[in-house]
């Protein structure tokens, strides 16, 4: 019912030497597809040529299709051009298997000759079914669990209307403020990607010919059976304390909610082993779903999490570290680091015992003495300090490109919102904030050879200068936020990603795979900011992060959050502002000229 259309669909791919990113991996898929068994075809589709498990990747696919797998597995796959031109093309009935630009596979069985014509399918190839398979097939039957739909209704027919129609907007609300997510319901695909978006329209979200705008808030009868577990499984998922995004990518049905509900229930229990499991057993997947959301809350005291991103399909899976493990002592203190702020900031490593008063003292130092733009280099102590860590923390994670970013005069940002003033901070400019992006020198070598250094660098911080002025309204009372100012939430943990190259087009010129994002909360006029600055590290094709890089990267985001918490203070001291003034395009370009 909600497939996710075009005006035209696009046809099978034929190689295109200029395509990167996803679609060069879609093309692959295609053209490697005939001539395989049917189940090594799937496996490969499934797993995108290798790039995830094969087990992930079969979570997207129905019942139907898994079905149509195991029993079809050992056929023959043709080219459909290639047995077109057979007389068995007219004989027998067929099974199908393609995949779509965004990555859902496709297995579909047809009882005529006529190929799928679905929008953004391209279909690889195509399998004769002999006739005692056909027999096997066609006795499929589609069941649901009968138990977890009367607990889906039973839940929903006793709300009332003003009551469904929240469970509606907390579905919308999940979805609207995040990070896209492409989410199978059975045959349907929901997702707020790109062009592939049939959710929701940002600009008018009560527009017909969007899942959301045409939705009857207020009457359950009128609820598709798919619409209604997607509106039902979101709230679910944000009462346990997660957001959706873990089952992008996969189906999101009764049955597989059920299993992540209690999966995260046997985790959490065993996370917190020192703690007894004192409520009644749950029943219903509400119940399930708030007791995850109270075992999550448990955990915080001895552990942080963080996400490991998918950037193939925007799979997030929540993980957890233990906090004893974090390196936060001034011991830890790299010794580059300690010598600059002893020869820059005049501030002596073995005076302090905590990092906050180390890089406090150091931040109070530098703004006590002007914090006056270098002539030479066009950067102002304060923004030296910062570029001495990232590029610190750049080498430590055996990374190529790191990169700070944040409001580019903190003290007037919090001065606007602590006197109210909503609307004039929301029409702040990208250009109010800034990233502070740095390379190996390596690296600089490689771009620079290229000609792209001074586009790549910028790319990267005009993109992340977009996040901090996306974020902006998500620090404001709700009520307060503009009306038609579309907005992200601020995050508040850390993550680690791989294929960041594949739908990111800023990564995908920068050939940057893998990355660490590690938001930092500032705590200003007694109030916390979650995310308003962070660090980020970036490799382009070596090795994924560890959880030991993660760690490390948010050692050094602890000393840029006290550098930042410094300058603020040291500001309001001194009562002035002390705004960073570099990594504009025209620093970039003049800083990385390649004549």
């Amino acid at each position: 019912m909600y497939a996710v259309t075009e005006e035209k669909s696009k046809k099978p791919l034929k190689p295109n030497k200029k395509e990167v990113g996803f679609p060069a991996i879609i093309s692959s898929i295609v053209n490697a597809t005939p001539g395989n068994r049917l189940e090594d075809a799937i496996n490969n589709i499934v797993s995108l040529e290798g790039r995830q498990s094969i087990a992930f990747g079969l979570k997207a696919l129905t019942e139907f299709e898994f079905y149509l797998f195991e029993k079809a597995a050992g056929l023959e796959v043709f080219a459909v051009d290639e047995l077109q031109e057979r007389l068995e093309w007219n004989s027998g009935n067929k099974i199908f298997v393609g995949i779509y630009d965004y990555g859902r596979p496709y297995i579909g069985y047809a009882t005529d000759n006529q190929i799928p014509d679905k929008a953004f399918l391209h279909i690889a190839g195509v399998c004769l079914v002999p006739e005692k398979l056909k027999e096997v097939i066609e006795q499929y039957e589609h069941h649901t669990d009968k138990a977890l739909d009367d607990d889906m209704y039973g839940f929903l027919n006793a709300c009332s209307p003003d009551e469904l129609e929240e469970v509606v907007n907390v579905a919308f609300h999940a979805v609207d403020h995040v990070d896209p997510a492409i989410i199978f319901v059975h045959d349907d695909t929901f997702t707020n990607f790109g062009n592939y978006n049939n959710i929701l329209n940002r600009n008018d979200p009560a527009k017909s010919g969007y899942v959301f705008g045409d939705w009857n808030k207020r009457d359950l009868s009128s609820w598709h059976y798919n619409q209604t577990v997607y509106a039902f499984g979101y709230n679910c998922l944000i009462r346990s304390g997660y957001r959706g995004e873990e089952f992008s990518g996969n189906q999101l049905t009764l049955k597989t909610l059920n299993q992540f509900l209690d999966k995260k229930i046997e985790e959490l229990v065993f996370i917190n082993n020192d703690i007894e499991l004192t409520v009644e057993k749950p029943n219903t997947l509400i119940e399930k779903a708030d007791l995850v959301g109270r075992l999550k809350k448990q955990v915080r005291k001895d552990y942080f999490a963080y996400r490991f991103v998918n950037g193939l399909n925007f799979n997030k899976k929540l993980m957890y570290s233990e906090r004893k493990r974090n390196i936060l002592s001034i011991a830890d203190v790299p010794l580059e680091i300690a010598e600059y702020l002893k020869d820059n900031c005049e501030t002596d490593i073995a005076q302090f015992d905590t990092i906050d008063a180390l890089f406090n003292h150091a931040a109070e130092n530098l703004v006590a003495a002007g914090n006056e733009v270098d002539a030479s280099l066009q950067v102002t102590p304060v923004e030296q300090l910062l570029e001495a860590v990232v590029r610190s923390a750049t080498y430590h994670t055996q990374s190529e490109i790191g990169m700070t970013r944040g409001p580019r005069n903190l003290r007037e940002w919090v001065r606007l919102l602590t006197q109210g003033n909503y609307e004039e901070l929301s029409n702040q400019q990208g250009t109010d904030y800034y990233c502070a992006v740095w390379a190996t020198p390596e690296t600089e070598e490689i771009l620079a050879g290229q000609g792209k250094l001074s586009k790549i660098l910028y790319a990267i911080s005009g993109r992340m200068c977009f996040n901090s002025w996306h974020y902006t309204p998500g620090h404001f009372p709700k009520d307060k936020i503009p009306e038609g100012r579309h907005y992200y939430y601020p995050p508040t943990m850390s993550d680690t990603a791989v294929w960041s190259d594949q739908h990111h087009a800023g990564h995908t010129l920068a050939r940057v795979r893998y990355s660490i994002r590690s938001p930092a909360g500032l705590i200003l006029d007694d109030k916390k900011y979650y995310g308003l600055v962070d660090m980020r590290v970036m490799r382009t094709d070596s090795k994924p992060y560890s959880h030991q890089d993660l760690r490390i990267a948010r050692q050094f985001t602890a000393y840029l959050r006290a550098i930042y918490q410094g300058v603020y203070a040291s500001a309001q001291r001194h009562g002035r502002d002390v705004p960073v003034q570099a990594f504009s395009k025209r620093w970039y370009e003049n800083t990385y000229r390649t004549e």
